[in-house]
């Protein structure tokens, strides 16, 4: 199960990512913009998660608040996907990311 579990989580917070990269693409600026803000996007959401949320993070926050930032990078994950235009997929990754906020607390990996 623990396996899976953190198996799971890497997909999500990589999907995750990729969602916060996907957002600044459809942007109606010139495309040097779009990738700037896909690049910035995604970086921003990277540096907070490694700083605050990462098993290695040296500021990691204590689970309580974790939750909540993992709760917080995700929503905005399916929020940019909606706004990306693709709400069956920020369905998905809602889904998938509850999954395995689920799992995550079940076996105490949070």
């Amino acid at each position: 199960m623990r396996a899976l579990t953190l198996g799971l989580a890497i997909l999500v917070e990589l999907a995750a990512l990729a969602a916060y990269a996907v957002w600044p693409l459809g942007w109606e600026v010139p495309v040097g913009l779009r990738l700037l803000g896909a690049v910035a996007c995604a970086g921003a959401v990277a540096f907070i998660w490694a700083a605050f949320a990462a098993p290695k993070a040296r500021r990691r926050l204590p689970p309580r608040k974790r939750v909540a930032l993992k709760a917080t990078v995700f929503s905005g994950a399916a929020l940019a996907l909606v706004a990306a235009e693709d709400r069956g997929l920020a369905v998905a990754f809602a889904l998938a990311a509850t999954l395995q906020m689920v799992l995550a607390m079940r076996t105490g990996e949070l």
